[in-house]
Parts: structure tokens; C-alpha cells; sequence
């Protein structure tokens, strides 16, 4: 079963591929959020458009750092919020450390 976003960003069911696809490529809305962390990774969080999930825990947006394998999934865009904020503060801290190691 393919999905898009309603108006309050919650996934819905969409039966017609074709308005799925269109919805897929012309909608901003499948972006949460895109982080540049100091020059070094992009952080993004997307909608998925599909469950990649089970049916009792469904995933529907991801977070993935560009150029690295590991990505987060969750079931809500608020939840795929959380999850971006904290994955990018967790990068920045951990590049702030590294960079305040290298200069002493």
C-alpha cells in the first residue's frame, strides 16, 4: 500500500499509483527536515511513502545520514522530528568534541 501526507502530516492510504507517484515527486512535504552538520554529513528525515514496517509498528518516515549506511525509522512525524533533532545534536556534539580533542 503506497501513502502520501494530509494536511495535518499523517499518512493516508492512496490506491491510485499514478497520483501517488505525482504526489511523490511534486510534494515538499515528504521532507521533515535536512541538516547541514558543520560542513561535514547532511542529516535528512523524509516520508517514505510506504510502510516499511509491520502492520502493528509501521514506518513511515526515515532519518539517514548522507553517505553512511544507518537509518532511523519511525511511525509519526512527530516522532521523526524528535528523532532528527536528536541525531543531529548528537552529531554536532560528537563533532564539537573531536574538533576540541584535535586542538589541544
Amino acid at each position: 500500500m503506497n501513502y502520501v501526507l494530509n494536511a495535518a502530516g499523517d499518512p493516508v492510504p492512496e490506491p491510485d499509483i499514478l497520483a501517488w507517484a505525482r504526489w511523490i515527486i511534486e510534494d515538499d512535504n515528504r521532507v521533515v527536515a535536512s541538516d547541514d552538520v558543520a560542513g561535514v554529513v547532511v542529516v535528512a528525515t523524509v516520508f517514505l511513502g510506504t510502510n516499511l514496517g509491520l502492520s502493528d509498528k509501521p514506518e513511515f518516515f526515515e532519518t539517514y545520514v548522507a553517505g553512511y549506511s544507518g537509518r532511523r525509522r519511525y511511525a509519526t512525524r512527530p516522532a521523526a522530528e524528535r528523532g532528527h533533532r536528536e541525531l543531529v545534536g548528537a552529531l554536532e556534539a560528537r563533532y564539537f568534541e573531536l574538533m576540541t580533542s584535535i586542538a589541544r
